[in-house]
Parts: structure tokens; C-alpha cells; sequence
């Protein structure tokens, strides 16, 4: 990448991160000691920050040091990204929410029913149906693998404590060939790319 290009990248980026932070130049040129005008001076690519400032930048940006580098599509393909991982975990989060509200209300309303606990057990296979469906949608096998894997286990122990089985480690006999199905799925998948 040629030195001109660099500033520039760098110029844009500081100028976007500033802004997406709410911040102006004076203020921005306050948090790290330095005049507005350099502030200024950088933003318009007629000199680069030092690797101090950039990472002090990128603390305040809360950002990698490496996106100050990215062009515009680079960049959005890097926030669309964060923004993936912050839906998935805010959904998991309801699903944590409702299992909260269903064993509080359980416990409220019938204080005798002594499986309102089983509200949390039961979110674990929910969640990992929510990671599964946002895996699929996003493409990202090992994310999909995962949640798969957790998917299986968490559903068979879920049946295991409510039914209390005598033998149930057979029960966890069917969760083999669904997981080895799982890993030849994911070695096939790595071969489709190669």
C-alpha cells in the first residue's frame, strides 16, 4: 500500500470513528492531549498519528488499531460483524429472560410445583436453537457446529431430568451418531472448500 494511500485510509477512518463516537475535533483532541488542529491535520491526511495516539484512539474508538487501515467496505463488513455477534447475544439473552420470568412466575404462582427450575434447563436447548438458526442464516459453519453439538446434548440432558429415567445413560447413547454425524458434516464442509 503506498504511503498516500495510508494517510488517506487513516484520515477517513479517524474522521468516521470520531464521528460515529459523537465526538468533535476539540474534544477528541482533549481525551488525548492534543490541539484541535492536529486533530484536523489528520483528518485531512496531511500527517499521521504515531502508534501511542493511534492505539489511544482506537481505546477511545473501541476498535482494533488495524481498522484505522480499512477501506469503506472493509470497514462495514467489520461493524456488520460486531453488529452479528451483539443480535445473537442480545437474543440469547431474551430467551434467558423468558426462562427467568417463566420460573419467577412459576415459583410466585404455584410455590408447591418444585420443577420451576427446569425453566433454566430448558432455556439451555432454546438458546442453542436461537445460536443455531443465526449460525445458518450468517454461513459460519463452526458456529453452526457448535451450537449443534450444544443443541444435542442439552436436549438429551434436558429429557434425562425431567422423565428421571432408571437407565438413562442410554439415552445418551442416541446423542453419539448424532454427534459423529455432525463432525462428518463439518469435515465435508471443509472439503467443499478446498
Amino acid at each position: 500500500m503506498e504511503k498516500e494511500e495510508l494517510k488517506s485510509r487513516v484520515a477517513d477512518n479517524i474522521a468516521f470513528y470520531r464521528k460515529r463516537a459523537g465526538l468533535t475535533q476539540l474534544e477528541l483532541a482533549e481525551k488525548l492531549n492534543y490541539s484541535d488542529k492536529a486533530i484536523s491535520k489528520w483528518e485531512r491526511g496531511d500527517g499521521l498519528p504515531d502508534l501511542v495516539v493511534l492505539n489511544e484512539m482506537a481505546n477511545i474508538f473501541g476498535i482494533n488499531i488495524n481498522d484505522f487501515t480499512l477501506t469503506d467496505k472493509r470497514r462495514k463488513y467489520t461493524i456488520i460483524k460486531r453488529n452479528k455477534i451483539v443480535v445473537g447475544l442480545a437474543s440469547v439473552c431474551l430467551v434467558w429472560l423468558v426462562a427467568s420470568l417463566v420460573f419467577v412466575m412459576l415459583s410466585l404462582i404455584a410455590p408447591e410445583f418444585k420443577y420451576s427450575y427446569m425453566a433454566f434447563i430448558y432455556a439451555v436447548p432454546v438458546s442453542a436453537i436461537v445460536m443455531l438458526v443465526f449460525a445458518c442464516v450468517w454461513k459460519q459453519k463452526w458456529a453452526i457446529f457448535i451450537s449443534y453439538t450444544i443443541l444435542i446434548w442439552s436436549v438429551l440432558v434436558s429429557v434425562d431430568l425431567s422423565l428421571t429415567l432408571s437407565r438413562s445413560f442410554y439415552l445418551y447413547i442416541i446423542g453419539i451418531p448424532l454427534q459423529i454425524l455432525g463432525i462428518f458434516w463439518l469435515i465435508k464442509k471443509d472439503r467443499k472448500r478446498e
